[in-house]
């Protein structure tokens, strides 16, 4: 599992398409190909998601190196 870090929410939101096979997966992208949505729309959910996601390598850092000093004081 890969992608099992992101969680449900990203399919949740419906900004990424979850498929059960390949079948499904080509039946599901044929119905996003035909469908009518607003791909500008669908790009900023999307980018709204990353940024809403970023910064938890950053913060993990600083957590470590905050609980290191701690326990060299």
């Amino acid at each position: 599992d890969d992608f099992a870090w992101v969680g449900e929410k990203i399919f949740d939101q419906k900004i990424v398409i979850q498929a059960k096979n390949t079948s499904d997966a080509s039946k599901k992208m044929a119905a996003a190909i035909l469908g009518t949505h607003d791909r500008q729309q669908a790009a900023r959910k999307a980018m709204h998601y990353i940024d809403s996601m970023k910064g938890g390598t950053s913060k993990s850092c600083e957590l470590i190196l905050e609980a290191l000093h701690q326990k060299n004081e």
